[in-house]
């Protein structure tokens, strides 16, 4: 798939999803960047190649640095938030929290991880590419 095709059908998706717009989703030049980030290297061809694998692979690996930066982003945002239902681990947590166990690598971490990954996995099979 060319580049054109490929920011086309990111945009298209970004258009119908405005809420994964600020998602970290992939590293470029080791920091994350998120969707929005990507589809505007994408359109200046800058990082074009990086961009490129890095959304072909999204959900694929955990993304640790991608899932702690989301928390931190959030925990800045919204720290009152509440988050629930992760499995039988804690009744609920806040993004501040959440972060904390990001780092420590700990199970909690572990599980909230693994749910970024199936996050972006799902962005990669809504994308279709």
């Amino acid at each position: 798939m060319s580049v054109r095709e490929k920011a086309e059908r990111l945009r298209r998706f970004l258009e119908e999803n405005k809420a994964f717009a600020n998602v970290p989703a992939l590293t470029v030049r080791g920091r994350p960047v998120t969707l929005r980030e990507a589809l505007e290297m994408l359109e200046a061809g800058r990082n074009v190649e990086e961009v490129m694998l890095g959304l072909s692979k999204l959900g694929l690996d955990l993304p640790w640095e991608l899932a702690e930066e989301f928390y931190r982003r959030l925990a800045a945002a919204r720290p009152e938030l509440k988050i629930y239902a992760l499995q039988a681990y804690v009744p609920a947590m806040s993004p501040a929290e959440a972060l904390e166990h990001i780092r420590a690598r700990d199970e909690v971490g572990r599980s909230l991880v693994e749910m970024y990954a199936k996050l972006l996995n799902f962005i990669r099979l809504r994308v279709d590419w």
